[in-house]
């Protein structure tokens, strides 16, 4: 598998192995469609996500997916937090 980076991105120096795909996960609403401020310990987990590396065929880096919500493993690179998934736990990709 190739890695194809826009120049805007930082070096991602990381190579999954054996199917699996880092995502960067996006991140949780703070307050709702009525301007109520969600706390931390009450909002939902993110499924969903960027690709940032893949071995996994049929998904591209800079695609993004959706994902179980308990699936995967936190990782933590360059000081970010992000999810290494099996190709299992990736439901769905979006496409344009």
């Amino acid at each position: 598998m190739t890695s194809k980076r826009s120049s805007k991105e930082k070096p991602f120096n990381f190579q999954p192995v054996n199917e699996r795909t880092v995502v960067r996960p996006f991140e949780a609403k703070d307050k709702t469609a009525g301007g109520i401020i969600i706390p931390d310990g009450a909002k939902d987990k993110p499924i969903a996500g960027k690709v940032l590396a893949s071995d996994a065929d049929g998904i591209e880096i800079g695609s993004t997916v959706v994902y179980a919500k308990y699936g995967g493993t936190i990782i933590a690179i360059n000081g970010e937090e992000l999810v290494l998934l099996k190709k299992e736990d990736i439901l769905g990709i979006y496409t344009n």
